[in-house]
């Protein structure tokens, strides 16, 4: 069973189950109280990261190449550079409180070095970018079906993958890319654009083919598998090359009144049978170029989740649920032991719970719930790792006055509808 770094298990179950254990005639926990919370809780993660997901849409704006409005407003560079480094910054914190890890650059580069599942091999040009990001969420060994010799032969094995992988890339300006890699990439009417991208289920070896700035190769496999059937076609063509190149030398005396007729038709022949063959085995290269591609094309569009701003926002809703998540796990457990827990017992108890309730293997980031209980004010530490829960009315009333506070920050800013 793999062992999670988030929760592995969607909120609104969580949710249910604990509403039917503090329904239970031994909780010391009255349910319906645990439900406000719960909602007032939810209400507020939600408003707040909303404000958050409109602030990166406002600074990815200017970098979004599937944007379809025509105004935008205009932007000097200054404001460009700090929107970019706005939206870098959110992106990262985002993924970050969605219990996404960051891959480091030796990780990536080790990927693309690995031998891929997929029957291709890519070549990741990175010097496209002026930054790049490859974050990671769950880790499971998967069976995949290889399917090999033209679909005759098929065989499931067992790869690690990541469960979630998610793309920041920011493009460098026209000027900086090659034209090639410019006509791949779309930038000739988007310099500068910053690409996002989330998949699912992908191999641990194969981020290679997640990047847009790749260049198809040859295997060596696939070098022989055409190269000798070329050989042993070409030999006739080759026993023939030296007649033909024989007469062409004829042909040419034809021009100056020292060949007959008959000898530049030889010559002819053998020079149509020599192109006629290299034109076959350009075709059946380019061919085989086109299958690798429709391999890559069929894989990803079946583990692509969402592209640019719809990343985003499914970023804030990874986010938002994680969140609640936490925090209501470790406020339920610190209620039901009294109010009173220390953080290894509470860290504890959470992953016996989700264990024995949904058979998931959690490593619950307990330090990390217990500061949003402290943010929220859920949660008071004490000496010796010990937590204190606040008591739900007062639990209550704290979460009705930061949901008060929401909209009085709204009203400040000017940002309320006057009607």
């Amino acid at each position: 069973m793999a062992k999670y770094m988030h929760i592995a298990v969607v909120r609104s179950e969580i949710i249910r189950v604990l509403i039917e254990e503090a329904r239970g005639p031994d909780s010391p926990i009255d349910p319906s109280k645990f439900l406000e919370l719960t909602d007032l809780l939810l209400a507020v993660y939600h408003f707040e990261l909303h404000k958050r997901l409109e602030a990166m849409k406002r600074d990815y704006a200017p970098f979004n190449p599937d944007l379809d409005s025509v105004v935008i407003g205009d932007r000097n560079q200054s404001e460009l550079t700090r929107a970019t480094k706005q939206l870098s910054e959110s992106v990262r914190s985002v993924l970050k409180r969605g219990n996404y890890h960051c891959l480091d650059q030796a990780e990536i580069l080790r990927a693309f070095t690995e031998k891929s599942l997929f029957p291709v091999k890519v070549k990741v040009n990175l010097n496209s970018f002026s930054e790049f990001l490859v974050y990671a969420r769950g880790e499971s060994i998967r069976q995949e079906t290889l399917v090999t010799w033209f679909g005759l032969w098929k065989k499931k094995v067992e790869v690690p993958a990541y469960d979630r992988v998610c793309l920041y890339i920011h493009c460098k300006q026209e000027a900086d890319i090659p034209i090639k890699m410019r006509r791949r990439l779309k930038v000739d009417h988007q310099p500068g654009m910053i690409m996002l991208k989330l998949f699912r289920n992908i191999p641990k070896h194969d981020l290679e083919m997640l990047f847009p700035s790749y260049e198809v190769l040859m295997r060596t496999i696939d070098k022989l598998m055409l190269g000798i059937p070329a050989l042993a076609a070409g030999v006739p063509v080759v026993t023939k090359l030296g007649p033909a190149l024989l007469a062409l030398g004829v042909a040419m005396g034809v021009a100056e009144g020292r060949a007959t007729q008959a000898s530049l038709v030889t010559g002819l022949t053998g020079m149509v049978m020599l192109g006629a063959y290299l034109f076959t085995q350009w075709t059946r290269f380019q061919f085989q170029k086109v299958l690798f591609m429709k391999v890559l094309s069929e894989n990803l569009y079946f583990r692509n989740l969402d592209n640019n701003e719809g990343v985003l926002t499914r970023l804030v809703d990874d986010a938002e649920e994680e969140e609640c998540k936490e925090a209501l796990l470790a406020y339920y457990f610190l209620l039901r032991h009294g109010g009173k827990l220390d953080s290894v017992a509470l860290d504890r108890e959470v992953e016996q719970w989700l264990r024995d309730q949904f058979n998931v293997d959690t490593d619950f980031d307990v330090d990390d719930a217990l500061s949003k209980l402290s943010d929220l004010g859920l949660g008071l530490a004490k000496k010796d790792s010990v937590w204190m829960a606040t008591p739900l009315d007062q639990a209550i009333a704290g979460l009705h006055r930061r949901w008060d506070d929401c909209f009085r920050t709204h009203e400040e800013l000017g940002l309320t509808d006057p009607g």
